[in-house]
């Protein structure tokens, strides 16, 4: 939030000035600033094949460990279990703990005490033209179902770039609802069902939010030959000012979340945050039938109390929970690459509501932003896109989203779950095992040798 205040403070006067691009470049600038970080790792991260060994390490261990919890004594739920992994030497005790909601946060084995054990371990390097990038087999082989769904998701974003670029506005659109119907399609069967479940929610209420910036900041800047009776904000009231008070009410929003929602359920919040958000859309509808000249609030005003501080606290409370339930149902192991294709998908919803939105203002509700100006339909786009849509959310936050309270830990059972392709690759390889076990005259001389 600090550097979207940054940007705000700079770029509204910029715009004013007739120097809009000159933001861009500084943005640029900083960006490229960051990959020095990278490049000389100034965050003092392990290098990836260090990593992906001490992966590979903790991973064994934990198979040893669930294999011999069974007949290993157990003391107040604690074992200690001397590790050898089929070698001669002896490996270092390794604390591990049952299963149960009071520990199940505890990590099993401290990564950093895995250093001197990874030349002891057979360890297969993958790499990729020539050792530049590498590949972390391990966790893909565990994880297959997820690395296939990545796989997909990449596929999608990339069509939808070129639509954006190449395509029609009805291309994108028909592009947008094919790939997210595959992508919904294919991730119910690529990823456990309690996290898909809060996944296709995070997308649908995006997409239900239809997205009409175009029309609203066309009205709220244009001059007077293009809207005689309009708002006229300049670019530094409306990116700068706006921006800048918006954000700090966003910040207070984060605040109140935690004051008054933190111990409430996952399903009470988002419904209380929906219908909040929905109410908070009034400000616009005000403003643009212009009520509020008839009870002597200026525009300005009205705009600052608005959108600019209601809405963003509104957006930041709606915002808050569903984004802390995705951070929690990562699974352990691949974190990562789980919350990327999260995030994805949600970013996803917002671009097909946008895209939505545009086909509106050029089909059903049509608005000129060119004298002589017409912004007569925005009130229904405001309307629909902004007040009846959204409410359609709240039904499926009963089916989809789990009933926890915020403050509490989600059941493990739910997070680790396997998906239905990773349920079916496992019966599949059980059946194939069980095909190819030796005959039972062989058994006897095997039992001899033990």
């Amino acid at each position: 939030m600090v550097g979207a205040i940054l940007a705000s403070a700079i770029q509204g006067p910029l715009s004013d000035s007739g120097r809009p691009t000159i933001g861009i470049f500084l943005s640029a600038g900083l960006q490229a600033f960051c990959v020095f970080f990278f490049i000389f790792n100034w965050y003092g991260e392990k290098k990836n094949l260090i990593e992906r060994k001490e992966d590979y390490i903790f991973l064994l261990k934990q198979e040893a460990q669930m294999q011999e919890t069974d007949s290993e004594p157990i003391k107040e739920g604690v074992g200690v279990h001397d590790i050898t992994m089929g070698k001669s030497k002896t490996k270092p005790t390794v604390l591990y703990h049952e299963p149960s909601l009071q520990n199940s946060n505890t990590e099993l084995v401290n990564f950093g005490e895995l250093d001197d054990d990874v030349a002891e371990y057979d360890f297969v390097e993958t790499r990729c033209m020539c050792g530049i990038f590498g590949v972390n087999k391990e966790i893909v082989s565990r994880n297959i179902s997820v690395a296939v769904y990545g796989v997909i998701m990449t596929a999608g974003v990339i069509a939808l770039t070129v639509l954006n670029i190449m395509g029609t506005t009805y291309q994108l659109l028909y592009g947008c609802v094919g790939i997210s119907v595959i992508l919904c399609a294919t991730g119910f069967l690529c990823i456990p069902m309690t996290i898909m479940k809060a996944n296709f929610f995070g997308w649908f209420q995006q997409v239900s939010y239809i997205l009409i910036s175009g029309g609203t900041d066309n009205f709220y800047m244009s001059d007077a030959s293009c809207l005689p009776d309009g708002p006229h904000f300049s670019q530094t009231f409306y990116n700068t000012v706006g921006a800048v008070i918006g954000n700090a009410a966003g910040v207070f929003g984060v605040y109140l979340f935690a004051r008054v929602f933190s111990k409430q359920s996952y399903r009470v919040t988002l419904i209380c945050t929906t219908l909040v958000q929905v109410l908070a859309s009034v400000f616009d509808i005000i403003i643009v039938e212009r009520w509020n000249l008839y009870i002597g609030i200026p525009d300005h005003a009205m705009y600052i109390m608005g959108d600019a501080i209601v809405y963003e606290v509104c957006y930041m409370l709606n915002f808050m929970p569903l984004n802390m339930l995705i951070s929690r149902l990562c699974p352990k192991g691949y974190e990562s690459t789980m919350f990327a294709i999260l995030a994805s998908f949600s970013n996803m919803g917002a671009s097909t509501s946008s895209t939505i939105g545009a086909i509106l203002m050029e089909t059903v509700w049509p608005l000129s932003s060119s004298p002589p100006c017409d912004f007569s339909n925005l009130r229904w786009l405001l309307i629909s896109g902004h007040f009846i849509t959204p409410l359609i959310a709240i039904p499926l936050v009963v089916v989809l989203i789990p009933g926890t309270r915020i403050c509490d830990p989600i059941d493990p059972k739910d997070v680790e779950g396997l998906s239905i392709f990773q349920k079916w690759l496992n019966k599949f390889h059980a059946t194939s095992n069980a095909h190819a076990k030796p005959q039972p005259k062989s058994l006897p001389d095997s039992e001899g040798q033990q």
